[in-house]
């Protein structure tokens, strides 16, 4: 087993998600800070990109034409932001089962969306739910089902197959894709025992995952089959997401926290970054 020291390259932030590399730069979510924002690894700047006024944004991705796709958690709904103006995508809340949260947005602009499923922040029980597709025209479908709290996500072999992190079941679960966004052929990528909640995630062009292990400081290197070769920890905190980026793509940028409900003013989220080669 590789274990590998993270280095801290942002801080002050409340509860960083949903990173994306772009450009040169790593994007995220900080939700309960209602922004999504922009590091810039050389220099440690964060620039606010837009801010969510009245909601928290989750899942990144982009259009082909640099148009911003964002995941609106609490009113259940794909947006977009032009540069300038947020507008609505698609409306999610009659397929999502409690709040919406991650998202991978595929070669045509289509996004395959998560939610937790149950209204985790009121103590409901736990229950499965579906897996949301829109489609490049904005229109929103159930694309499968039983799924334990759909969170993280990645599409391998050119888009031909897309893993999903089910955080609740401990493993993360792959199925073919159609055309169309269809999704067929649903199988287990890796199971994990009871140490490894699977939240954000990022694929390599190996096929092998990175995992966010979301109740500890560590993030690993999963392959297909559940064989686990490596490990990044933080210092300190929980892993939330991870993203694969830097100039040769071979440096792991972790999201981190102490918790996911921060007292109010708690300003420890933090982004950490290890060289993984």
């Amino acid at each position: 087993m590789k274990t590998i020291t993270a280095d801290i390259v942002a801080e002050d932030l409340v509860f960083p998600e949903g990173p994306r590399w772009r450009e040169g730069k790593l994007y995220f979510s900080d939700f309960l800070d209602q922004r999504v924002a922009a590091l810039d690894p050389a220099t440690g700047k964060v620039e606010t990109i837009v801010k969510l006024d009245d909601d928290a944004p989750s899942g990144l991705g982009w259009r082909a034409d640099g148009t911003v796709l964002i995941v609106s958690m609490e009113k259940q709904q794909l947006v977009a932001f032009d540069g300038t103006l947020v507008s609505v995508v698609a409306e999610l809340g009659h397929l999502a089962g409690g709040r919406t949260n991650d998202m991978v947005v595929d070669a045509k602009g289509g996004a395959y969306i998560g939610n937790f499923g149950f209204d985790m922040m009121r103590g409901a029980e736990p229950q499965k739910t579906v897996l949301i597709y829109v489609s490049p025209a904005g229109e929103a479908r159930a694309v499968a089902d039983d799924l334990f709290f759909p969170n993280g996500m990645v599409l391998l072999e050119g888009g031909r197959v897309l893993v999903v992190a089910e955080t609740y079941a401990n493993q993360l679960t792959a199925f073919d894709v159609a055309e169309d966004g269809s999704l067929s052929g649903k199988r287990v990528f890796a199971k994990f025992g009871e140490d490894v909640f699977p939240d954000g995630i990022s694929a390599d062009d190996k096929g092998k995952i990175w995992v966010s292990t979301a109740r500890d400081g560590r993030c690993v290197y999963v392959s297909e089959g559940g064989q686990i070769s490596a490990e990044v920890h933080i210092a300190e905190g929980n892993t939330y997401a991870c993203m694969l980026g830097g100039e040769h793509g071979d440096e792991l940028f972790i999201c981190a926290s102490s918790g996911f409900r921060p007292k109010p003013g708690q300003r420890d989220g933090r982004l950490w970054r290890a060289k993984v080669g």
